[in-house]
C-alpha cells in the first residue's frame, strides 16, 4: 500500500507539462521523468491506473486526480 502512495506522489510531483517548455534541459527532464512512471506502471494495474489518470488530466479529460481516489491520505 505505500509503495502505490509513493508511486501516486511521485506522479503529482511529476513535471506532466515537461513537453511545452521551450528550455530543452526541462524537457528532457521531464520526458525522463514521466518515461520512468510509465515504464514502472507497465507490470503493475494498480499503478498503471494511477499513470492513467494522470495522462487523462494532461490530456484535458479530466481535473487532476486526487490521493482519495485512489484509496490514500496524503
Amino acid at each position: 500500500m505505500e509503495e502505490y502512495r509513493n508511486y501516486y506522489l511521485r506522479c503529482r510531483a511529476a513535471d506532466w507539462f515537461y513537453d511545452y517548455s521551450d528550455d530543452h534541459r526541462v524537457w528532457e527532464k521531464g520526458q525522463k521523468e514521466i518515461y520512468g512512471l510509465m515504464r514502472e506502471a507497465y507490470d503493475d494495474n494498480v499503478k498503471q491506473r494511477i499513470y492513467d489518470e494522470f495522462r487523462k488530466y494532461v490530456r484535458g479529460e479530466r481535473e487532476r486526480p486526487t490521493s482519495e481516489e485512489f484509496g490514500y491520505e496524503v
